[in-house]
């Protein structure tokens, strides 16, 4: 089991040094990986997100996880090494749009590490059963769908 984590901002940055201090360590980097994965994503989606949005999150959640994991495995211990970074952590993302659309309260955090000349995502999580999941990155203004909203009109010369 994952370690327990308040759902405050001292235990982001707790959840966030452990990640970091695992895979400066090399040890049990597995098991922590696979706890930032949400735990039955489809009914956590649909839950939160009701049954129209829900499951297109859960789907784009699912299809993003094996570039953002690939990610987190090349920068993390990177990261992880050069203890001249300074972790940065908020709640307050610009992600407003996606917790519009939620049906139920919902804070997203989001971590970076800095060097004070360049900044690194690391990523967004939520907060589910008593620790903090990747959230991913949902992109509410996407090319994809500014061509959906054109695609029923009629041409216009």
């Amino acid at each position: 089991l994952p370690m327990a984590y308040p759902d405050t901002d001292a235990g982001f940055s707790a959840f966030i040094n452990e990640l970091l201090d695992t895979h400066a360590r090399s040890s049990d980097v597995q098991r922590l990986m696979r706890s930032l994965v949400i735990p039955n994503s489809s009914a956590w989606f649909i839950e939160t997100f009701g049954p129209t949005v829900g499951p297109v999150f859960d789907f784009r959640y699912r299809h993003q996880l094996g570039w953002e994991f690939g990610r987190l495995y090349t920068i993390l211990p990177i990261i992880a090494r050069d203890r001249n970074l300074q972790v940065l952590w908020d709640h307050s993302v610009p992600e407003s749009r996606v917790i519009s659309l939620a049906n139920r309260p919902l804070k997203i955090y989001f971590a970076s590490v800095s060097n004070g000349n360049l900044a690194m995502k690391i990523g967004y999580f939520v907060y589910i059963d008593g620790t903090f999941r990747l959230f991913g990155y949902f992109d509410i203004e996407s090319k994809t769908e500014q061509l959906h909203s054109e695609y029923d009109k009629p041409f216009e010369d």
